[in-house]
C-alpha cells in the first residue's frame, strides 16, 4: 500500500485514501511573493534522501536546458543543489526556505519533476500536477507512495521497467515531459 495505508494500517486506523493537504500561510505566501518567479516555471527535486532512487545530475541538467529551450524556467528545491547553476533559465532554491514556502513554491509551478522525496509529497498535498521518476527500489521492481492525486490522475510515473532511477534513460524521461506539455498546451 501507500504510505497513508501503511500508517494508518499500523496505527489500527480506518483506511483512507484522502488526498494530503498542506495549509500555507498568508505570510509564507507573501515571502514566495517577494522572489518575483517567472511566469512560466516547473518546479523540480533531483536529490532524494537514498541516492539509488536518484537520477543522473547531468540528464537533470539536460532537461533543465531543453526546458528552457521550450520556453520554461526551473526553479530547484530541496536542501541542497550538486546541479550546475550558471544554466540559462534555472534558479536554485534549495536551503533558502520553510516547507510551507516550499510547497507554496511548488504549487505555483505549471507541473513539478521529481524522484521519490519529501518535495514530490508536498507537490501532491498543493495539487501540482507530477512527472515522477522511478526505478527498481531495494526489493520492490514496483512501488506507489502515493494517495490521492498521485495515486490516481495527477501524476505520470516515469520509469523504464526494472532498472533503478539512476539508470533511467534520458529519452525515457524526455518523451513522458514532450507528451505531458503537448497535451496541456492543447487545453
Amino acid at each position: 500500500g501507500n504510505l497513508l495505508e501503511v500508517f494508518a494500517k499500523v496505527g489500527g486506523l480506518p483506511l483512507s485514501q484522502e488526498t494530503p493537504k498542506v495549509y500555507i500561510s498568508e505570510s509564507d505566501r507573501q515571502k514566495i511573493d517577494q522572489l518575483a518567479l517567472p511566469q512560466k516555471f516547473v518546479a523540480i527535486h533531483c536529490h532524494s534522501n537514498f541516492s539509488p532512487k536518484d537520477w543522473q545530475t547531468f540528464h537533470w541538467e539536460n532537461l533543465i536546458q531543453r526546458l528552457y529551450e521550450l520556453g520554461y524556467h526551473v526553479v530547484e528545491v530541496g536542501l541542497k543543489s550538486s546541479l550546475n547553476q550558471s544554466l540559462p533559465g534555472y534558479i536554485n532554491c534549495c536551503g533558502k526556505f520553510s516547507l510551507l514556502q516550499t510547497a507554496e513554491i511548488i504549487r505555483r509551478a505549471q507541473f513539478f519533476m521529481g524522484v521519490d522525496s519529501g518535495p514530490a509529497h508536498l507537490a501532491n498535498a498543493v495539487g501540482t500536477y507530477g512527472l515522477l521518476l522511478f526505478g527498481k527500489f531495494v526489493h520492490f521492481d514496483k512501488y506507489l507512495p502515493y494517495s490521492g492525486g498521485y495515486a490516481t490522475n495527477n501524476a505520470i510515473m516515469i520509469t523504464d521497467g526494472q532498472k533503478p532511477c539512476a539508470d533511467l534513460p534520458f529519452e525515457v524521461v524526455w518523451n513522458a515531459v514532450e507528451k505531458h506539455i503537448q497535451n496541456t498546451s492543447k487545453s
